[in-house]
């Protein structure tokens, strides 16, 4: 594999995370839960999304996966990992206390992966159709202009709790 495919393909895998990371957003949302922050960074590395519920404080490490890759998301999270996750929710926790937000350090907190396997597009369907169902969820991928086709695609999502 020469440097230009390499690139290609470290480009193609951010793309696909980015991705996936918007898609986990938008579910974690649909199911009550405010975000607080999205790609926390500290010198040990970075937390995708963090967000709450119930007075709880979520780190969540999103994976993503095509359908025809070889491995689960669940595969990737190692134990060197979790102990990076622990060290930049230590660090969040640290930065939220010096910006006035008590309230963060007497919630409980939970680690979790958030797998995401991409689906393949599944049918069209135009947006102003009055056949259309209401429940069909707004494309990923919206960059088509207004009117047009449009596809959907069906994601497998799964949340595991870490720690």
């Amino acid at each position: 594999m020469g440097y230009k495919d390499r690139m290609n393909r470290e480009k193609n895998i951010k793309k696909r995370g980015k991705i996936g990371e918007d898609i986990a957003t938008e579910y974690l949302i649909k199911n009550s839960y405010n975000i607080l922050h999205r790609n926390f960074h500290s010198q040990f590395g970075e937390i995708d999304i963090i967000a709450e519920k119930d007075l709880t404080i979520y780190f969540f490490e999103v994976k993503t996966r095509t359908e025809n890759s070889f491995t689960q998301p669940e595969e990737s999270i190692t134990q060197r990992k979790i102990t990076r996750i622990i060290k930049t929710a230590q660090i969040f926790f640290q930065k939220t206390l010096n910006s006035n937000h008590h309230e963060y350090g007497r919630k409980s907190w939970r680690i979790s992966l958030i797998g995401i396997i991409l689906g393949r597009p599944t049918d069209t369907y135009t947006p102003t159709d009055a056949h259309t169902p209401t429940d069909i969820p707004k494309p990923i991928y919206s960059n088509m202009p207004p009117g047009q086709a449009k596809q959907r695609s069906l994601h497998k999502i799964s949340i595991t709790e870490i720690l």
